[in-house]
């Protein structure tokens, strides 16, 4: 059940929206900028965390340079056929079908140590190496 709102955690709310946000930008805003703000952080953390776990798997330079620029140029090429074919899919079907496919790229990378394989799931899922959006 959700707890009732009180007049201060309305107030509270719009201190950190008006701290937040530029002026003239309402505040229903904010949860897509946080959720922006976060999906940046966790791109941050696989590109830092990524080659060293490779790395930690025994792979060489070259092999996780091959990884990381094959799951950019994946994620790169999915990115333009969802811009062009993304609109004859539902939003919310194709969000959960980007999340499990998010979910069972971890798994992979998690449970496979083989270059092919690894070159395999880095192209068709969605990790990015990068600490930018593609």
């Amino acid at each position: 059940m959700r707890a009732p709102r009180t007049a201060a955690s309305i107030a509270g709310r719009g201190v950190v929206s008006r701290l937040i946000l530029p002026a003239g930008v309402d505040a229903s805003a904010l949860p897509l900028l946080i959720g922006r703000g976060l999906r940046g952080m966790c791109d941050g953390f696989v590109a830092v965390l990524l080659p060293g776990y490779l790395l930690a798997l025994g792979f060489g330079q070259l092999a996780v340079g091959l990884i990381s620029t094959t799951t950019l140029f994946g994620s790169a090429l999915a990115t333009v056929l969802v811009g062009l074919v993304g609109n004859r899919f539902a939003p919310r079907g194709l969000l959960r079908f980007a999340a499990v496919l998010m979910i069972a790229t971890g798994l992979a990378f998690a449970g496979l140590s083989s270059l092919w394989t690894l070159l395999i799931v880095a192209f068709v899922g969605t990790l990015n190496p990068s600490s930018g959006d593609v």
